[in-house]
């Protein structure tokens, strides 16, 4: 399988890019998916000057298996938010992205919500409504490498 690393540097010049294609709307919050939405959630968040920052958990892949649904858990409800956009690193199947637009939009009926991510593959069967590249094969995220505990 074709893997592309992807190093930090690089990441906060897509920020950057996702930021300025963002910067025509008006969010209330950010939702970031976790884990690999988080640090796209955040920095949009604190770029765009969003306070409501809130993370929602959806297990697709343990280690590099897909598995067979989308477990999502921690969906917030929203009393006072209209527009939401949520974040994560990559539309791969798109079915992550669906599967949390479905419960968010299904608990919260008077939410917009608008989805970012850094990559988006061409197959997806969600599409992003905003992306910063095109994904081939396998991305091997910054924080994916850099941040794993250290080998004696």
């Amino acid at each position: 399988m074709n893997r592309l690393y992807y190093p930090y540097n690089e990441f906060l010049k897509d920020v950057r890019i996702l930021e300025n294609k963002l910067s025509g709307e008006r969010f209330d919050a950010v939702i970031s998916i976790a884990r690999g939405g988080i640090f796209v959630g955040l920095f949009i968040a604190e770029a765009l000057e969003i306070n409501n920052f809130y993370i929602i958990n959806a297990v697709h892949y343990r280690g590099n298996q897909k598995l067979r649904s989308v477990e999502v858990r921690n969906v917030p409800v929203f009393a006072d938010e209209e527009n939401v956009l949520v974040c994560d690193d990559i539309a791969d199947s798109g079915e992550t992205l669906q599967a949390v637009i479905k419960l968010l939009s299904e608990r919260n009926k008077n939410v917009t919500f608008k989805t970012a991510v850094l990559f988006q593959k061409e197959n997806a069967l969600f599409k992003a409504d905003y992306f910063v590249k095109p994904a081939f094969g396998w991305i091997e995220f910054f924080w994916e490498k850099e941040l794993k505990p250290a080998l004696l």
